[in-house]
């Protein structure tokens, strides 16, 4: 469907996003140019203490990719379908639900899986949250350069444990 789509169409549909507030077409556009393609200068990085010894990297982005960021999620991907067995990071799920399929369990399992945001590639993102099925090639690629820093999801960002649910059970469930 999106075949012969040009730059024309694929601002149009990068403006009918509202990914920030903007008046003018131009500058809309233009920053959203801008930050894809700089994301290394859209983020603070910084390290924190883990209490078994480690540390854990933190990618903050700035206030502007922040809301970005916020629009993506509320208006793109909390439209898409997760798994009903996923618990955490789901809005309206509480710890309590997280919690009660466990209850009289004899065996319970807890991970910590060491740099598990940083695996997750920019490709699973494309393809399992912004699919040409629904998204311009180039719409669908600039969307995941705002989500992504070095070409991997951040811990730090909002959109990441979303992306991380629709990835992961696109791939595994």
């Amino acid at each position: 469907m999106w075949k012969y789509i040009g730059i024309k169409e694929c601002n149009e549909f990068l403006l009918s996003l509202n990914l920030f507030k903007c008046k003018s077409r131009e500058k809309y556009l233009k920053t959203i140019y801008a930050i894809s393609n700089n994301k290394e200068n859209n983020y603070k990085v910084y390290k924190i203490n883990k209490r078994n010894g480690g540390y854990r990297t933190i990618y903050e982005p700035n206030s502007l990719l922040k809301e970005i960021h916020k629009n993506i999620l509320l208006n793109i991907l909390n439209n898409k379908e997760i798994s009903k067995y996923a618990k955490a990071y789901h809005k309206g799920i509480s710890l309590k639900d997280n919690a009660t399929p466990h209850v009289n369990k004899k065996i319970i399992l807890k991970l910590d899986i060491k740099n598990f945001f940083e695996s997750i590639r920019f490709i699973d993102i494309y393809n399992a949250c912004f699919p040409i099925e629904y998204f311009p090639k180039s719409v669908g690629m600039i969307l995941t350069y705002l989500c992504t820093y070095e070409d991997h999801l951040t811990e730090g960002a909002s959109v990441s444990p979303y992306m991380f649910l629709l990835i992961y059970f696109s791939l595994y469930i």
